[in-house]
């Protein structure tokens, strides 16, 4: 095996670290009383330094607070995204959201080397029902109309 092999090897494996890394994370994050904080409402960003209300603690317990102005906009590019994906792939499928069926092809964008592609699975549900889409023309007219929200969900 050739250094560059190797190299696309370890990346590869880095890329899927990173990947796993991301699910591990915690469901949302609780700063203490006066601490700097940012969080997501109504689709926008606010800063706040006070965390005593019970609006504060429903924030938290959804999951819309967080340390860095960064990862709010961060995680709100992808709430925002996901959005549009899914409205995106429910038109493409006429009205509707497929269901995985085990033993048939059932089509779906995924990525593979850190590059987006429609790709068939037909003995592993890998993706929930909204992102299956019903044929792989349809898919990649799909994925062409919509790439940056899906490198923006699988986060490359």
């Amino acid at each position: 095996m050739n250094i560059e092999q190797r190299i696309d090897k370890l990346e590869q494996e880095l890329n899927k670290l990173k990947k796993q890394a991301k699910w591990c994370k915690p469901k949302y994050w609780k700063p203490k009383n006066g601490e700097k904080a940012w969080y997501i409402e109504s689709g926008n960003i606010s800063l706040s330094c006070q965390w005593v209300s019970p609006l504060d603690k429903t924030l938290i317990t959804l999951g819309n607070v967080f340390q860095s102005e960064e990862e709010a906009k961060k995680e709100l590019e992808l709430r925002l995204a996901t959005q549009r994906l899914k409205e995106a792939i429910w038109e493409a499928n006429g009205g509707e959201f497929i269901e995985f069926v085990p033993d048939t092809f059932n089509i779906i964008i995924n990525v593979y080397n850190n590059d987006l592609q429609a790709d068939c699975y037909s003995s592993t549900q890998i993706a929930q029902n909204w992102m299956y889409i019903k044929d792989k023309e349809t898919a990649e007219k799909v994925l062409e109309e919509n790439r940056r929200d899906f490198e923006i969900y699988y986060g490359i």
